[in-house]
């Protein structure tokens, strides 16, 4: 079983790129905290991910750099070859789903239902 769960914030505004075919896509990096060091000291993970289709364009909406994520998904593990013959590896976590966590970023529409400040994206 591939999925993984990952709270933490995002280190830049989400920018979505349009690819062949009209595909959607953005990528970003997420900074999760994992534990504490020798000395005591907080310890930071940043996660390369990816989310595709309308989940970015929600993400690129209402989101900005520091803001809080909840995001679910799985590890996509690649390689290529490098100028120097070298194979390099990357790791990812592509997105299913995820939760928007706190405040929305600020925009000119207010939301319809002012309930709760939360909101859910699932495929």
């Amino acid at each position: 079983m591939n999925n993984v769960v990952l709270m933490g914030r995002l280190t830049d505004d989400i920018k979505v790129t349009t690819g062949s075919g009209d595909t959607r896509w953005a990528n970003f990096t997420l900074a999760v905290r994992d534990g504490v060091d020798k000395d005591g000291e907080p310890r930071t993970q940043f996660i390369r991910c990816s989310v595709f289709g309308k989940a970015a364009d929600i993400m690129e909406k209402f989101t900005e750099k520091g803001s809080p994520l909840c995001i679910r998904g799985h590890i996509n593990v690649s390689h290529y070859e490098n100028e120097d013959g070298d194979t390099v590896w990357s790791t990812q976590v592509i997105v299913d789903d995820f939760d928007l966590v706190g405040a929305k970023k600020s925009t000119q529409e207010e939301p319809k239902d002012k309930k709760s400040n939360n909101k859910k994206y699932r495929k």
